[in-house]
């Protein structure tokens, strides 16, 4: 076989070329192709998800936080009127405004529970509806006898009325105090509470470790 000539060795060349160039299409530039294609849409796929789930975790974010909010909005409404369970707080509370006006605290006596039941409005309320009919919201009537100068008593009366704690003063009775400057005041305060049928022990956030009713003052 004689030699080849040059055309015919550029078209064995070109021949060959063909042939290596369809082959690395065909079994490795295709398939390549084919799988960066597949991952690009993973990709893009998996950006979507994750877009979606950042929105998810705003929108978490956003139902937890008006979560926490209603929460706090709760507490303060329990702070201002807690269930009826929970009457022994009122006793706190007059020692935080005591101590805070100057006077001091003698005897305390509750009277009975009363309240507004489910009554047509216009409508008379006896005795029996009282005991009969759910009520919503109960008050406490409660007779404090207090000592202190004019200027604490008059600082005790704005704490009462002042605080976030719902309370109505219905009579302030004054005795001074013979041969001094102190007064003896008996207060008539209505203490308000939300009916509740809770039994059991129950946890006063100012007795801590005692989950029970038993003793208030250990």
């Amino acid at each position: 076989m004689g030699s080849l000539s040059k055309r015919e060795k550029n078209l064995l060349f070109i021949l060959l070329f063909s042939i290596v160039a369809f082959l690395y299409y065909n079994f490795i530039a295709i398939p390549e192709l084919n799988k960066l294609s597949s991952e690009t849409s993973i990709l893009n796929n998996n950006k979507n998800i994750l877009s979606g789930l950042i929105e998810t975790q705003k929108n978490i974010d956003k139902i937890k936080k008006q979560v926490d909010d209603m929460n706090l909005q709760t507490e303060e409404y329990e702070k201002s009127i807690p269930d009826s369970s929970k009457i022994p707080e009122i006793l706190m509370n007059f020692k935080t405004m005591l101590e805070s006006s100057g006077c001091t605290g003698g005897r305390l006596a509750f009277g009975g529970v009363s309240g507004v039941p489910n009554n047509t409005p216009g409508q008379a309320n006896t005795n029996q509806d009282l005991n009969n009919k759910p009520m919503d919201i109960i008050t406490i009537p409660i007779t404090y006898q207090v000592k202190g100068n004019f200027e604490s008593i008059l600082m005790l009366l704005k704490n009462i009325e002042s605080s976030n704690r719902k309370m109505i003063i219905d009579k302030v009775l004054f005795t001074k105090e013979p041969d001094s400057t102190m007064l003896s005041v008996n207060l008539n305060i209505n203490c308000f509470y939300i009916k509740t049928m809770q039994s059991g022990p129950v946890n006063y956030p100012f007795i801590y470790n005692t989950p029970g009713k038993q003793n208030i003052f250990n």
